[in-house]
């Protein structure tokens, strides 16, 4: 037998030796968890996206009476939410702004550029070495002479940027009882809800007065600008901005493969809406941001701060609209500068105009800032009434007195 002393040296090696093998036993699990808990993220992801994949997809007949399932729905969805757009614009606009130190490296980045895009060179106002970064070479000027402005008339309406046509229409205002129930096509066949992508009562656009039970249409373009464009845009009309909305949102590709794909696309990215009047009734200016084009520019308000809130991937913003009715009403006259953006995007006009009205140009055509794109029948064409812009586009110098202004009016 074992003696009072030797029987507590026991007990005490007994209770170690079983401390010691439960700890080593919980260091292996979690050891072994290590080993595999990607390849078990993995197949959680995998077991998630076939989930969806079947609950998403519809079955469609096919002949010879045979079922097959549709997965668009899967494909639009991941598209759509599965990319975090707005970090990816964000980190996008953090590398074109870094300064490019050596010519060398300038004009090598700037022709690579140049050569996927197709930018046209000739009309740069500046040598590729002055411009300092990515961004700036994006927001090149036009050198003088490169652009003219329509001046025929009043009512002429010119192309505000450089850019394809996707899309014209138009719709009858005595047929509209409300705007809810507005649909307009981004392209042929693909549409989006007008109320949704303006808000609610724009200022400037009534529905079912008397007034326009007459023959007055609304009638809208839809402008795509590629990367390799100017990037600027312009006013397209002599008329009046009384509102400013801008909605925060995705930022998706406005591309056309997206854009025929994507039900009310121009309805989910963020943009910038600028309502007001012209001679014939309601013109509102939508400028819509994509992918990497995060930065849209208001040249006279500078409250206009997109793409924020995007400094971690999947992060979406908390207001939904933020809204400015100027204190007074902004003056624009036909190609006055209005804005630009970081990279190609869309620009969408709306306005009011007579049933004597068409528009020069249909989907698929190519336009310049200053072409006509809209014009009165009643009035005969004089073509040389074009002006060229030498020095400084027509309004440009009004810019800085209504921000001054603007600005005096704040304090």
């Amino acid at each position: 037998p074992l003696s009072t002393k030797e029987r507590s040296v026991f007990v005490k090696c007994t209770r170690s030796k079983r401390q010691y093998s439960s700890t080593s036993k919980e260091v292996s699990v979690y050891e072994e968890w290590k080993k595999y808990q990607f390849p078990a993220a993995l197949g959680l992801v995998c077991l998630v996206l076939v989930g969806l994949r079947r609950k998403t997809s519809e079955i469609v007949e096919e002949e010879g009476g045979r079922n097959k399932r549709n997965y668009e729905n899967l494909k639009m969805g991941l598209i759509i939410w599965g990319i975090p757009y707005r970090w990816m614009s964000h980190v996008w606009g953090k590398l074109t702004n870094i300064d490019l130190k050596f010519d060398l490296i300038k004009k090598s980045m700037y022709n690579i550029w140049t050569s996927l895009y197709d930018c046209n060179l000739d009309e740069m106002k500046y040598p590729l070495e002055s411009y300092k970064s990515l961004a700036d070479f994006f927001l090149r000027p036009l050198k003088d002479g490169a652009r003219q402005i329509d001046s025929r008339s009043p009512d002429t309406i010119v192309s505000p940027c450089d850019a394809v046509v996707l899309h014209t229409g138009s719709t009858k205002l005595s047929s509209i009882k409300n705007l809810s129930a507005v649909a307009v096509e981004q392209v042929k066949g693909v549409s989006y809800s007008l109320e949704e992508f303006l808000g609610e009562e724009p200022d400037g656009l009534q529905i079912a007065t008397p007034l326009q039970q007459n023959d007055k249409m609304l009638e809208y373009i839809v402008l795509y600008l590629a990367p390799g464009d100017y990037h600027h845009f312009h006013s397209p009309a002599d008329w009046e901005i009384t509102q400013r909305r801008h909605f925060p949102g995705a930022l998706i590709p406005v591309r056309p493969w997206a854009v025929e794909r994507i039900p009310g696309l121009y309805c989910r990215n963020e943009r910038v809406v600028l309502n007001g009047k012209w001679k014939h009734g309601y013109f509102g200016f939508v400028a819509v941001g994509a992918l990497n084009v995060g930065s849209i520019k208001i040249l006279f308000d500078e409250q206009v701060q997109t793409n924020q809130d995007s400094s971690l991937p999947y992060s979406s913003t908390v207001v939904k609209c933020f809204e400015r009715n100027y204190p007074f009403n902004l003056s624009m006259v036909r190609g006055q500068p209005v804005g630009s953006f970081r990279l190609g995007s869309t620009i969408v006009l709306l306005f009011e105009s007579p049933r004597n009205f068409q528009f020069a140009v249909k989907a698929g055509d190519t336009v310049k800032v200053g072409q006509t794109i809209l014009r009165n029948l009643s009035l005969p064409i004089h073509a040389s009434l074009s002006a060229p812009v030498n020095g400084q586009w027509p309004g440009e110098a009004a810019n800085a007195e209504i921000l001054e202004n603007l600005d005096n009016l704040a304090l």
